[in-house]
């Protein structure tokens, strides 16, 4: 109070304008507060010498029911091993508070402060190979720098599906596509000091990745060797698995393994290789097969049989192939000529045609190792003419002397080898000709006695090719018999306008003779044993011959007559004489 000692003072105080304390001394009055003592509060004071009376200002008083929370905030989250931070403590909606300050249980809300330690954690992958396939086993393992695995806890986040169990190894036994994604980590040492977080990057691939084998030659030579190399793409930590068949068919051996995907091999055969690596070890697929071929010294050599220059359209001819050092049971055999897919050491054309020309090559390949062969034999050309070959057939006389023959010639056209000749008379439907009818007939010739048409053909190989027939020659023989040409009458000479009669006369008889003449006359005479001119005339002048053939077989005739002269006179005075002559005495 203002203007006196306090001591002058009688105090009371009233809530809500209603007495709470009488008048007394006592300037101060303490309650304990209960949420019905809200409101405004007002003292009074009376002095006790002069009875004056004062009221003060009002005061609202309000009570809560709540007690009072603290809030606790920071200008961070965590702070560094050397670094600071700022802590502030408030009651909102309220003043004049002290404050008491803890560590890890406070009485306020809790502010989580992350210190961190100096510790480095990284995540690594092992194996640590850029490329992982479905089916791999991995671990994700986060390792901290300082501090073994006993001293910590270890929190993990992924971008994956999976969520790593709080350990610092994540084992995965078989991945997949699901296990893509980022992985971190970080370690705790306590609930407010923990490592910097770290992370890798896991990648699946859903392809199992198949190698590939590449050979610096596919033909290996004698005493030479390969070299093979198997390559697994974009990926790392491969040991190579190698393995050798020697039939196509059968079934491959591994023959060596290891971190060298380079092999040198010194044999033929059918080679893949596959990749794995890991524990359990991971397979990649088998790679395709490469054939790789060593030659051997046995050489192969092609052979026609029959081996004839030209072969003609329709023959049977075979393309052989041998094999020097082995037997046939012991190969199989490839053939470079197109159409020609035996395995066989023979090659056989039953029809030869213009379509098996062309060079011929072998080669062999061993049964028990397919992948051991021979070189190539050397080319043997095949000629196949598409014409069939003709025969010619060639006489030295058409007329068989007395007592003589007639050589007949036959050659084939186009000219070749391996030729038989077969011979035939009568009709080229006729039966060969025996050595009893002909004499050399073994030859490209032979010699007939006998009139007759005669043929002949080739013929060679087994079956028996033959050519066309030849055209025929016509043979004849000359009858002992002799022929004559006389006149009737038989005057000197005749003059025009007389009649002279030709008689052609042979010893045996005229009735199992044709009559045949010839003259140098204008005239032709009849085939008949006479030629009557009823009236002579310069035109029958010249000379006469003639000769008689069997009726039974007109391929045997007489000799020619010696020639009768008769000269035709225009005058009668005009004296003539007939000369004769022989027009051919032998016949060879």
């Amino acid at each position: 109070m203002r203007g006196g000692n306090n001591t002058d003072w009688l105090y009371k105080f009233n809530r809500n304008g209603q007495q709470l304390v009488s008048f007394s001394t006592k300037n101060s009055y303490s309650l304990k507060l209960t949420a019905d003592l809200s409101g405004d509060y007002q003292c009074m004071s009376n002095h006790q010498v002069s009875n004056l009376t004062k009221y003060s200002n009002k005061v609202t008083l309000s009570v809560s029911e709540q007690k009072p929370t603290a809030t606790l905030s920071t200008d961070r989250t965590a702070v560094g091993a050397a670094g600071a931070m700022r802590l502030t403590c408030s009651v909102e909606g309220s003043g004049g508070w002290k404050y008491e300050w803890f560590r890890r249980a406070p009485d306020s809300s809790e502010a989580q402060i992350r210190a961190d330690v100096p510790n480095k954690s990284s995540v690594t992958l092992q194996p640590s190979w850029p490329q992982i396939f479905t089916g791999e086993t991995v671990t994700i393992r986060c390792e901290i720098q300082g501090g073994g695995d006993t001293e910590w806890e270890y929190e993990w986040r992924t971008t994956s599906s999976n969520t790593p169990p709080a350990h610092s190894e994540y084992r995965i036994s078989s991945a997949s596509v699901s296990y893509i994604g980022t992985y971190w980590c970080k370690g705790r040492r306590d609930l407010y000091s923990s490592t910097d977080w770290s992370s890798v990057i896991l990648t699946v691939s859903s392809n199992k990745p198949r190698p590939t084998v590449r050979a610096n030659k596919r033909t290996m030579p004698a005493g030479d060797n390969v070299t093979l190399t198997c390559a697994v793409e974009n990926s790392a930590g491969w040991k190579y698995y190698w393995y050798r068949g020697t039939a196509p068919s059968s079934e491959a051996q591994i023959i060596r393994d290891g971190d060298d995907k380079d092999i040198n091999i010194s044999q033929g055969g059918k080679y893949h290789c596959r990749g794995g690596r890991g524990n359990p070890v991971y397979f990649t697929e088998d790679s395709d097969a490469v054939g790789i071929e060593k030659y051997v010294s046995n050489k192969a050599v092609v052979t026609l049989q029959p081996n004839w220059p030209l072969i003609f359209s329709g023959e049977t001819i075979t393309v052989r192939c041998g094999i020097e050092g082995g037997g046939n049971t012991e190969w199989e055999y490839e053939w470079s000529k197109p159409s020609s897919d035996t395995q066989t050491h023979e090659y056989n054309i039953v029809s030869a045609s213009v379509s098996n020309s062309g060079n011929y090559r072998c080669m062999g390949k061993h049964k028990g190792d397919s992948y051991k062969v021979t070189e190539w034999s050397d080319l043997v050309t095949l000629r196949v003419s598409p014409v069939r070959p003709i025969a010619n057939l060639t006489a030295d006389n058409t007329v068989v002397p007395v007592g003589g023959s007639v050589t007949l010639s036959c050659s084939v056209n186009p000219s070749s080898s391996g030729w038989k000749y077969f011979w035939y008379r009568g009709t080229k439907t006729s039966k060969p000709l025996t050595s009893q009818e002909a004499a050399y007939l073994s030859g490209q010739s032979v010699s007939v006695s006998q009139e007759g048409l005669y043929w002949c053909r080739g013929g060679r190989g087994d079956p028996v090719y033959y050519t066309e027939y030849s055209d025929s020659v016509s043979v004849q023989t000359i009858m002992a018999n002799w022929t004559v040409v006389t006149p009737e009458p038989n005057w000197p000479w005749i003059y025009t306008g007389e009649t002279i009669t030709l008689r052609c006369e042979i010893q045996g008889g005229d009735t199992e003779w044709e009559y045949e003449w010839e003259t140098t006359s204008s005239e032709k005479p009849p085939h008949q044993n006479e030629y009557r001119i009823s009236s002579a005339s310069y035109s029958h002048s010249g000379d006469y011959w003639c000769k008689g053939r069997l009726k039974r077989a007109p391929h045997n005739s007489t000799r020619w007559s010696f020639s009768f002269r008769l000269k035709v006179s225009y005058s009668k005075s005009f004296s003539h004489f007939a000369v004769r002559a022989c027009k051919q005495c032998f016949v060879l």
